[in-house]
């Protein structure tokens, strides 16, 4: 058995807020933004019902530049990528 390990996700959904582009160093480009992802389902008795999903993005290079310039908040849009969790102390 190999050690084959995956990490992918794609997402599709609305954004939270406008994308936030950083520039750092030698002109390397960075964006945050929000994803809302709707889960709809239909109950055990039948009503429609559903829950959404917070995610924060990040994104680097071209693909940052090309977020922040043409995507606003409430666009829907698919993120294509992997996963990083975060871990904070407070």
């Amino acid at each position: 058995m190999s050690n084959y390990n995956l990490n992918h996700a794609c997402l599709s959904g609305n954004l939270t807020c406008n994308p936030i582009l950083r520039t750092y160093g030698e002109g390397k480009s960075k964006v945050f933004f929000g994803l809302a992802v709707h889960e709809p389902f239909k109950g055990r008795d039948g009503t429609a019902s559903g829950r959404t999903n917070f995610f924060e993005v990040v994104a680097w290079g071209a693909i940052a530049d090309n977020t922040a310039k043409y995507a606003a908040k409430g666009d829907y849009i698919i993120v294509d990528g992997r996963l990083v969790q975060d871990v904070w102390e407070g």
